[in-house]
């Protein structure tokens, strides 16, 4: 049997290489673009949740469904350096309406606001490399 030559080694390790890089480059194309759509679809849920949060204001009926959206909220800690503010400016607003819905959803913005609060203190102490982002 005549020796291999080196030519033809790297020839067919070449041909056996180009499915396996065509495949690891689709699975990582195929990876990327489904953290793309995972961001965009929170992104919209989560200004969704804000909108359904904010739309009630002075309707008896909408308390309840804010009460879940600012549950909800909770889950978007992404969004949580500008979460107090909004919620701020929120509980704010509902203060003034002096209504059974604010007497609801007061104390449930209060609370939710200095959890959040209080997290994003945690983060900033033990991951300081956090809040230098703006992702």
């Amino acid at each position: 049997m005549p020796p291999i030559s080196s030519e033809a080694v790297t020839i067919a390790l070449m041909a056996l290489s180009v499915p396996a890089i065509s495949a690891a480059g689709a699975g990582v194309a195929f990876v990327f673009g489904r953290v793309i759509e995972h961001r965009k679809s929170r992104f919209e849920t989560f200004h969704r949740l804000l909108a359904n949060l904010v739309r009630g204001v002075g309707d008896k009926p909408f308390a309840d469904e804010q009460i879940a959206a600012l549950f909800e909220l909770r889950r978007y800690r992404h969004y949580y350096p500008i979460l107090p503010g909004i919620l701020r400016n929120l509980t704010a607003t509902w203060e003034a309406l002096d209504s059974s819905a604010a007497a609801y959803l007061v104390p449930a913005l209060r609370r939710a606001t200095e959890d959040i609060e209080a997290w994003n203190h945690r983060q900033r102490w033990w991951a300081p490399w956090r809040s230098w982002s703006s992702a």
